[in-house]
């Protein structure tokens, strides 16, 4: 079992790394492209909160995160100048995925199956947001910003 969850540590390493150096590409390229848009709008951050419950195997995921993904301390800001877009998506799938990891993590320690959903409160009772597809994601975030929302916490309910 403990080799188990060491090859899990060790490939989420591996890939929190590659997912954070494409994402890095993709921003830069989203910055340069944005100056020349006719798609502009004020600048628009929307903080984005994984939201770690205080269990072990969860904690031990998001220490990772933290260790491989430069900057990254439960929290991400993804900064808009242009409506979301495939081009500029980076910051925020990444966090999806950091939350992802956090879920595998819950479900593995309570060999449970868990749900991950986002929300506009960290208790859940704010407005429920849907990042299941990357149009949905391009959607929500387009929304948010129209609405002046600019916080989303991440739930994990068993």
């Amino acid at each position: 079992m403990q080799n188990k969850f060491s090859f899990f540590i060790l490939t989420l390493l591996i890939s929190a790394a590659a997912v954070s150096c494409a994402t890095t590409s993709v921003s830069s390229k989203t910055d340069s492209a944005a100056a020349g848009s006719k798609n502009t709008i004020p600048a628009a951050t929307i903080k984005m909160y994984d939201n770690c419950p205080q269990e072990t195997r969860a904690l031990k995921i998001e220490t990772a995160l933290m260790a491989t993904i430069e900057g990254y301390r439960g929290m991400t800001e993804a900064t808009f100048t242009q409506m979301p877009s495939k081009k500029n998506i980076g910051d925020v799938t990444e966090y999806i995925a950091a939350c992802t990891s956090i879920k595998k993590a819950l479900e593995d320690g309570k060999s449970a199956p868990c749900t991950l959903s986002f929300a506009t409160t960290a208790d859940g009772e704010g407005q429920i947001l849907d990042f299941s597809s990357e149009e949905k994601i391009i959607q929500t975030l387009s929304m948010m910003i129209t609405a002046g929302i600019q916080q989303v916490y991440a739930r994990y309910t068993f």
